[in-house]
């Protein structure tokens, strides 16, 4: 957060995940993201989507779905703070001074 408030399009994603755990169509797992603020990984056990400042974004059964944060959301070229795939486990941990280290000059890659 780095002293700044919540931005819409992460409370708007808390709020999506929370209302489709509540609905049964995802489930938090015991992973987390492997960079810094580490947000929780969230399967979906059936098909479905979520909104996010009026886009849908679309998972089907067995994706994963994680929060990005600010710097996350520049690496990987996202408006909002949704990222839906198969993700592979890591022995990877990286914090935001590290993540802000390696994008200056070059391009990270993960």
């Amino acid at each position: 957060m780095r002293n700044e408030s919540w931005h819409p399009e992460d409370l708007a994603y808390v709020k999506e995940i929370n209302q489709l755990i509540q609905e049964g169509i995802i489930k938090k797992t015991a992973s987390y993201w492997f960079s810094s603020p580490f947000p929780s990984v969230y399967k979906a056990i059936h098909s479905g989507n979520l909104k996010v400042r009026g886009k849908k974004y679309y998972f089907k059964k067995g994706d994963e779905i994680v929060c990005q944060c600010q710097m996350g959301r520049g690496m990987h070229n996202l408006e909002d703070p949704v990222l839906i795939g198969t993700f592979t486990p890591k022995k990877l941990r990286i914090f935001c001074k590290e993540m802000e280290n390696a994008t200056k000059g070059s391009r990270m890659i993960i």
